[in-house]
């Protein structure tokens, strides 16, 4: 699904990014519930759709993903603690050598492991530890990033 969606994108738009000095738009998958979602490629080969999350400190991957990315989630990971709606839990963190959104890639990713519910298209979240450093904003059909100056901490408008 994330590659027909990202086949999809790309057929709509040549220019799937268009950067801008150190600017970036990034089209994004419209959802029925009005989140936010794009394409991603982690670790270089893992396609998946993750949706946008301002409020998860975290970037989350689901268990698919994870065995998708060939990780063992039965090993002795370290856990993180994490609020749920459910109430904190203890969740396994990996680090993603990377995760990729357009021209856009984030080395280094700590990500939690975490079951996101029966929606099979969604592979994870991307937290706020994915855009730090960036300013990140929405504009109707495109989530626009820009790298921050050192002095600037990240700002969502």
């Amino acid at each position: 699904v994330a590659r027909e969606n990202a086949a999809r994108l790309s057929v709509a738009d040549k220019a799937v990014v268009a950067p801008r000095g150190n600017r970036y738009a990034i089209p994004v998958i419209s959802q029925a519930d009005s989140s936010i979602a794009v394409p991603a490629v982690v670790n270089g080969h893992a396609m998946g759709t993750f949706m946008i999350d301002t409020g998860s400190s975290y970037t989350v991957i689901t268990p698919r993903m994870a065995a998708k990315l060939g990780l063992d989630i039965t090993s002795d990971l370290p856990r993180v603690s994490i609020i749920t709606a459910n109430g904190i839990i203890q969740a396994p963190v990996v680090t993603l050598k990377n995760v990729v959104i357009g021209q856009v890639r984030v080395s280094e990713v700590q990500a939690v492991i975490q079951d996101l519910g029966k929606d099979l298209m969604l592979s994870g979240l991307l937290g706020m530890n994915f855009f730090k450093g960036k300013s990140l904003t929405i504009r109707q059909d495109q989530l626009i990033l820009e790298e921050a100056p050192d002095s600037e901490k990240l700002s969502i408008r």
